[in-house]
């Protein structure tokens, strides 16, 4: 780890024991559940992943972001399509009930499953298309949306600062919009200290 903080792309970077674990679909669930084992996890974000493990019991003391598909049950803020959606729904829900630290849930509108991943930028010909879910959101900008949540998180996260984009309510970058619930949005670790100074 401290090499990678000397040279390369994460110069400057990497601080070893402080880690942020970040997934998509079943990396989402393992991102949430590495990080509920590691004492040096300084958050968690699950890109639409369903959460499982033993986490989903204990929750996080470490911040974390759920971020879903238009409707996604894995935010826990969804309204269930079908009888299969509500278990979804509920383990998110026990998972953001039982974490300590701050919790955000976000929902990128008009999206799909693989509107998180690269897949969303490709040109895909018919028939591919239809075989991948990707929503009717633009791709490029929904992309750009979702990296901004991220950097906002794994700013909030690691230095105690954010940007706008968590605080509650609807962003927009071109025509991609998202929906931030700040389920508890918690205490900066600079609050913390001075609470306990």
């Amino acid at each position: 780890m401290a090499r990678l903080d000397r040279r390369g792309p994460f110069a400057g970077h990497v601080v070893a024991g402080r880690t942020l674990y970040l997934g998509h679909s079943f990396g989402g669930a393992a991102a949430l559940q590495a990080c509920a084992e590691d004492r040096g996890c300084v958050g968690a974000v699950d890109l639409d992943g369903g959460e499982y493990g033993s986490v989903t019991r204990t929750g996080l003391r470490a911040p974390l972001m759920l971020v879903g598909h238009d409707n996604s049950c894995v935010t826990g803020t969804c309204d269930p399509a079908a009888a299969g959606d509500r278990p979804d729904r509920r383990v998110a829900r026990r998972l953001l009930d039982r974490s300590r630290g701050p919790a955000w849930t976000v929902t990128l509108a008009d999206s799909a499953h693989f509107s998180f991943t690269d897949y969303a930028d490709y040109y895909l010909a018919a028939p591919l298309r239809f075989l991948v879910p990707l929503g009717s959101v633009d791709g490029r900008a929904g992309l750009r949306l979702t990296a901004g949540y991220l950097a906002a998180f794994a700013d909030r996260a690691t230095t105690g600062h954010g940007s706008g984009l968590l605080q509650p309510g609807r962003h927009r970058v071109g025509s991609a919009t998202a929906t931030v619930a700040g389920v508890r949005p918690g205490r900066t670790p600079e609050q913390r200290a001075h609470a306990a100074g």
